[in-house]
């Protein structure tokens, strides 16, 4: 069960699903942003709009294209329909129609992310249709809802995707900022995902904040109320992302590598120490790197033994031979992990753990990367960072069994 409906002003309500689910009355009817993720929640949800409001859906409103957020489309065109009312359209950014196919295109690649991202058993998800409901409507800049009541703007809001919108109520300077403000340090540059534009999302921010609003209803969090603390928290990403990307530019044009950047580069707490620019998702690396493959290309380390490499595992399986002592590989791995460096450990251990085989030092190397991997899930704040660090742990020790 999700949190219980809000108000959080008149005629507009905020349920939580996998996202703030947010409900918006008109004159001609409720403009539901998102839907949810499951038909058990979304059954929830009306019947706690339902408690509110008995106007009819006018229509249904993607936030974005991610999975999750409009997974359960069908079960309100079923209540709309049970009522007996006209369909309501289904609105989107054009952006989400690219999506959707691309999402088709790469079905079981996007499953095998989700198992790992949402810490699912590796293939679970695999051969599962994918529930995509592709929207009846879409626009390119924006689309005026007119009503007597609350006329409202959708407007494209490029941020964690390219295919995110916004809702502007401007009579009463209502902002609903969907996956642009997340109550969380922006989640640019995810390590599964494809790449996300830093500056764009600071434009977003940029407009968001030439609007003036006085409530803002983000895609995850509580809704922030009045122009001070809305200004502060805009702006203080925009600065804290603007840092960010000028920084590593900076260190690029020094010459560094994107892993000597990520130990070099610094994050002053006048700018990030911000309740709302937590790594609650995402994380300062991951920005850091988004940055890099902008301007960079793939060649990150400069390596010249990653421009053409071999198979992984016959790599792996060369360098096995080479070690002429495996327990010292082994040893040399723990006291890593045993004085606090466990990403130094984790370079010592893939010496032997990333080879095949069922040699006893081999699966003792997959057992002690997965106890390493457990233990920096457990010091990391980013879920994504936490979820990947399981799920590889998961996967490793199935290995070493």
């Amino acid at each position: 069960m999700g949190q219980a409906r809000r108000e959080v002003a008149p005629g507009i309500h905020v349920m939580t699903t996998l996202g703030n689910i947010v409900s918006i009355e008109t004159a001609r009817g409720i403009v539901q942003i998102d839907t949810g993720h499951s038909r058990k929640r979304a059954e929830e949800v009306i019947a706690e709009l339902r408690q509110a409001s008995d106007l009819p859906l006018r229509m249904i409103v993607y936030s974005h294209g991610h999975f999750g957020y409009n997974d359960v489309v069908p079960v309100w065109l079923e209540h709309a329909e049970a009522r007996g009312e006209p369909r309501p359209p289904v609105v989107a950014h054009e952006n989400v129609v690219k999506r959707y196919r691309r999402y088709l295109l790469t079905s079981d690649l996007q499953q095998t992310i989700v198992e790992l991202q949402f810490r699912s058993p590796k293939g679970s998800l695999r051969g599962r249709k994918i529930p995509l409901h592709f929207p009846d409507i879409t626009f390119s800049r924006a689309l005026q809802i007119d009503d007597p009541k609350r006329p409202m703007e959708l407007f494209w809001a490029p941020s964690e995707t390219d295919d995110c919108l916004a809702v502007w109520i401007p009579g009463e300077r209502i902002l609903y900022a969907g996956a642009g403000h997340v109550s969380a340090l922006p989640n640019i540059g995810t390590p599964q995902k494809i790449q996300r534009d830093t500056l764009r999302w600071v434009d977003t921010l940029e407009y968001f904040e030439s609007l003036k609003p006085e409530l803002l209803i983000p895609e995850h969090g509580h809704e922030i109320v009045g122009r001070e603390l809305i200004r502060d928290v805009l702006t203080s990403t925009i600065r804290a992302l603007r840092y960010i990307h000028d920084e590593t530019i900076r260190l690029m044009n020094e010459g560094l590598t994107v892993a000597e950047i990520l130990s070099t580069i610094t994050y002053p707490d006048d700018l990030f120490d911000r309740p709302w620019l937590v790594e609650g998702y995402g994380h300062r690396d991951y920005i850091v790197r988004d940055v890099y493959r902008s301007q960079n290309g793939w060649w990150e380390d400069r390596n010249p033994t990653n421009l053409h490499p071999a198979h992984p595992k016959a790599a792996a399986e060369a360098v096995l031979s080479a070690l002429t002592d495996r327990t010292a590989v082994l040893d040399r791995a723990k006291a890593l992990f045993a004085a606090g460096q466990g990403q130094l450990a984790l370079h010592v251990v893939d010496l032997l753990a990333l080879a095949d085989g069922t040699e006893p030092e081999v699966k003792a190397a997959k057992a002690l990367k997965a106890e390493i991997c457990r233990a920096l899930a457990r010091a990391n704040t980013s879920y994504v960072s936490k979820s990947l660090y399981y799920s590889t742990a998961q996967i490793l020790k199935g290995e070493a069994e």
